[in-house]
């Protein structure tokens, strides 16, 4: 994590491996900016990346942590930052509507 007073890298890892592990628990990809005010891609990369491994692509969704992100990012950014990891770990097209649109329809039943 990006503050010494934060969770370490592994210790977040850990926490997120045990949550995985848990059928029941499905992971929103959302509110990273908050505490990375001077983020990049490559600076939301690897918990996004970490997250879409353990979760799966059927488990996790876009989200926004708005209006909170609205500090650090416009939503236009955060999508387009977040699309672009969803490519460069290979997601396939399919993968990113899934976790773009129709997890969240279906989780919401919308």
């Amino acid at each position: 994590m990006p503050y010494d007073n934060m969770v370490s890298i592994n210790q977040w890892k850990e926490g997120m491996s045990a949550l995985a592990q848990q059928a029941n628990v499905l992971c929103k990809l959302s509110g990273l900016v908050m505490f990375q005010h001077n983020w990049t891609v490559e600076s939301l990369r690897p918990f996004l990346e970490y997250t879409l491994n353990v979760f799966g692509v059927d488990r996790c969704l876009f989200a926004s942590n708005f209006p909170v992100d609205k500090l650090h990012a416009t939503f236009r950014q955060l999508v387009e930052a977040n699309l672009q990891v969803a490519k460069e770990v290979g997601l396939s097209k399919q993968e990113i509507e899934c976790v773009f649109h129709d997890n969240a329809c279906r989780i919401y039943r919308l």
